[in-house]
Formats: C-alpha cells, sequence, structure tokens
C-alpha cells in the first residue's frame, strides 16, 4: 500500500472516530434493498432530525471502533453498513428513525448500536 494511500486512510479512521466520540448516540443498520428513492427518503429524515447518516467502509469502521476500545461491533461488521449518529440530545432519533423506515419497507435491518458508551445489540435498538 503506498504512503498517500495509508495517510487517506488513517485520516478517514480519525474521522470516524471523531463522529463515534462526538454522537450521542448511533446505531449501525443493513440498507441493502434500499430503493434509492427510499434511501433519500431516509438520508432527508435524519437530516430534519440533526442525525448524520453515512455509509462507512466496515474495515475501516472496525478500526475506528477497535482503537476505541469497542470490539463489540466486530461480528456486525459485514455487507452492507450504514451509520447513523445523532449529534444532538436526540439520542433516540437514529433507532427511532430507521425502526420506522424498517416498518414500511421491510429492507432496512438493525445491526447494533451504542448509547453514551453502553453497547446494545439488535433488540436493544429496537427497544430505544
Amino acid at each position: 500500500m503506498s504512503q498517500a494511500i495509508r495517510e487517506l486512510k488513517e485520516k478517514q479512521v480519525a474521522e470516524i472516530k471523531e463522529m463515534i466520540t462526538k454522537a450521542q448516540s448511533f446505531v449501525l443498520v443493513d440498507y441493502k434493498g434500499l430503493t434509492v428513492a427510499q434511501d433519500t427518503e431516509l438520508r432527508n429524515e435524519y437530516r430534519a432530525n440533526g442525525v448524520k447518516y453515512v455509509v462507512l467502509k466496515n474495515r475501516l469502521l472496525k478500526i475506528a471502533l477497535n482503537e476505541l476500545g469497542y470490539t463489540q461491533f466486530d461480528e456486525a461488521l459485514n455487507g452492507p453498513t450504514a451509520v447513523a449518529f445523532a449529534m444532538t440530545d436526540n439520542i433516540s432519533a437514529p433507532a427511532k428513525i430507521a425502526s420506522a423506515k424498517a416498518a414500511t419497507t421491510k429492507k432496512l435491518g438493525f445491526k447494533c448500536g451504542m448509547v453514551d458508551g453502553t453497547y446494545l445489540d439488535e433488540a436493544g435498538c429496537k427497544d430505544l
């Protein structure tokens, strides 16, 4: 791997770590099967509620989480993964919006998440 690519990946990991540490909560979702229109609608709803929704490379997300001491997420990091970060005090917004969208599309699923440093499995995300 060239030095430039390594530096780019290290920068991306640093940005992911910053999002994780600044977020009040976040959920990892499997968005496989969503149409472009459904994904756009989901993004717009997240944006309107102060939630940052991004698709991240599993490998980079895993490195960032592991460097922060969170290894519980390793198993969930396969297949299509998007992360919804609550950047405001509305900690339930990422899970609530994803849950509502999953009920209507049947194509969006929770993987896991975190609230105030506490790991949540799929059931915990649905309860949130």
